[in-house]
């Protein structure tokens, strides 16, 4: 039985909701020990996946990454020029900022999240392009051998 990609990204979001949720209230060290073993995991679950469940996977991957990099631009851009913005004009993503500053993260350490963001995103894209060049290896290597078949029944 064959799903819509809009039934797995759903499925998908879910579980990564899930996973959020799951480690929602972990200390960053915590999270740290964590990190390492369970994105193998995930990584290894994805890689264990059917190949339309991967494609969904790894579209919905790059539309987070795009949305937190945008989220993540407009904070650099907001911190660089908050000198220059009218006090009565409310930020956007202000939770965002709420959160960055809960930390005491500084502006370097918010350029230091968007580059490893942004070095996640390509790795999305080479992943993605080597999944679909695989896919298309296969359908060629489908193509031929029917007409390969096709061939040898005429002859």
């Amino acid at each position: 039985m064959v799903r819509d990609v809009e039934a797995l990204i759903m499925e998908f979001h879910q579980k990564a909701y899930e996973l959020v949720q799951a480690h929602a209230d972990a200390t960053e060290e915590e999270i740290a020990k964590l990190g390492k073993p369970l994105v193998d995991e995930y990584f290894r679950k994805l890689l264990d996946a059917d190949p339309l469940t991967r494609y969904a996977q790894l579209e919905y991957m790059r539309s987070l990454t795009e949305r937190a990099r945008v989220e993540l631009e407009y904070i650099v851009w907001y911190l660089e020029n908050k000198d220059r913005i009218p006090s009565d004009v409310e930020p956007l993503y202000s939770d965002f900022l709420a959160m960055f500053e809960e930390r005491g993260w500084d502006l370097s350490r918010i350029r230091w999240l968007l580059e490893q963001l942004e070095n996640e995103m390509d790795e999305i894209d080479v992943e993605t392009r080597r999944f679909l060049d695989a896919h298309n290896e296969q359908l060629t290597q489908m193509l031929l051998d029917d007409h390969v078949y096709d061939f040898s029944r005429r002859c």
